[in-house]
């Protein structure tokens, strides 16, 4: 029996999974301007109509594209090293690993599977995405904070939206924020009436993982 993406369409070969990797390939090679139901068609290799049996509209395939990427995150990483399993309690077993580690490892592997792929990131980035891949990562990240760290489940949202804002700031922010101020707009600014931006702007730049998880633990260590 078919599952439900491998459902039967006008065209036996067809699947879900099939016009997801063909939408994927169309948004690496156009980006978002040249995304579309067509262009998806096209791309697999038939009719439009057979394209709708599976993404009717375009905020479908739009949801469907991005939360399959998400999908493809390793959410095992949450888990501290040798767990025995996602919902082992704080205090259970032997020492458990620092969740700081923990934390910074899955980040991460995060900023290394979006930043090899910008197109789907500007996709994430336009609409919030609803989906099995979405709610496996959220329910992942609450259940870290609620099992490894005690936090109750308004504390643990927070910090979940937090991480998830955070990571698309830093995408969009990041490269811009790592190169070097231009010695001429720097000249023209009156850095002397700005003196702690001025020298702020003189310390290296800090790992950019130890920003998320000092606001988290308040640790300046980390």
């Amino acid at each position: 029996m078919d599952g439900p993406g491998r459902r039967r369409g006008p065209r036996g070969d067809l699947s879900r999974e099939a016009v997801l990797a063909a939408a994927e390939r169309v948004l690496r090679a156009e980006g978002l301007a040249g995304l579309s139901l067509r262009a998806v068609a096209r791309e697999a290799g038939t009719a439009p109509n057979a394209v709708y049996t599976y993404v009717p509209t375009m905020a479908a395939l739009r949801n469907d594209l991005a939360d399959a990427f998400l999908a493809r995150l390793d959410l095992d990483l949450l888990l501290p090293e040798g767990s025995r399993g996602p919902d082992q309690p704080v205090g259970a077993g032997g020492p458990p690993e620092d969740p700081r580690e923990t934390l910074r490892r899955f980040l991460q592997h995060v900023l290394e599977h979006f930043e090899g792929s910008p197109r789907l990131v500007e996709l994430l980035a336009g609409q919030r995405v609803v989906g099995a891949g979405a709610l496996a990562l959220h329910e992942a990240l609450l259940t870290f904070f609620e099992n490894r760290l005690g936090w109750d489940l308004a504390r643990a949202a927070d910090a979940t939206l937090f991480l998830t804002e955070w990571v698309h700031g830093h995408l969009v922010l990041g490269p811009s924020n790592a190169q070097p101020l231009d010695p001429d707009v720097a000249r023209r600014a009156d850095l002397s009436a700005h003196p702690r931006s001025a020298a702020a702007l003189q310390l290296p730049a800090g790992a950019a993982l130890g920003l998320p998880l000092r606001a988290l633990f308040g640790d300046p260590a980390v």
